[in-house]
């Protein structure tokens, strides 16, 4: 009986390291972006253009409005929000629809007031404006832009072509898990083998 659980845990073990090396080996597919002209205005920025950005528009603009999405790949609620953001930039083809990784670039939520993932701000003039406070659907993401904004919608319904951005894979976590897993193994050795 002892011989089988030390097997059987042998095996779990193996199982989670196929596991893992599959994930390795399966997230990252380069599947390029379906991206076509109606989601012109919808764009991937890092940390330094969105600056580039607020900068310039408080220097230059005076009506200046567009929308920046601060989310992270690990997120399940931001991977939701993702294809209705999307949407809702093909009905305000006028907008600017950006998104920023705050996962990678953290040192702008202090700056932005980013507390949780995903938030949706609204920047005016270069500063922020409102920021969203719905359910993250297409429609509510357009009737904030409608009510903030006066902009019209063009009745863009969807789909959404899916983004190629490859999710980040918690290293820590899947150590974590190995040593998780070799201490109960140790435990089990002692408390049952000897």
């Amino acid at each position: 009986v002892k011989l089988k659980m030390v097997k059987s845990f042998a095996t779990a073990v193996e199982c989670v390291l196929i596991l893992l090396v599959c994930l390795e080996t399966t997230g990252a597919s380069n599947s390029p972006d379906v991206e076509s002209c109606s989601f012109a205005n919808h764009r991937k920025v890092d940390a330094n253009e969105l600056m580039r950005i607020v900068n310039q528009e408080k220097q230059y603009s005076n009506r200046s409005v567009f929308l920046v999405n601060f989310y992270t790949t690990s997120c399940p609620f931001s991977k939701r929000l993702a294809p209705h953001y999307k949407i809702a930039s093909a009905n305000f083809p006028s907008l600017q629809f950006l998104r920023l990784n705050a996962g990678k670039e953290n040192h702008l939520n202090l700056r932005f007031g980013i507390f949780g993932y995903p938030t949706i701000l609204l920047f005016r003039k270069g500063s922020v404006s409102r920021r969203f406070e719905g359910q993250y659907n297409t429609s509510d993401i357009i009737k904030f832009v409608q009510d903030n904004t006066l902009l019209q919608t063009t009745g863009f319904q969807g789909p959404a072509p899916p983004d190629s951005e490859e999710e980040e894979h918690d290293y820590f976590l899947y150590f974590s898990l190995v040593v998780t897993l070799a201490l109960i193994a140790e435990y089990a050795y002692k408390r049952f083998l000897k």
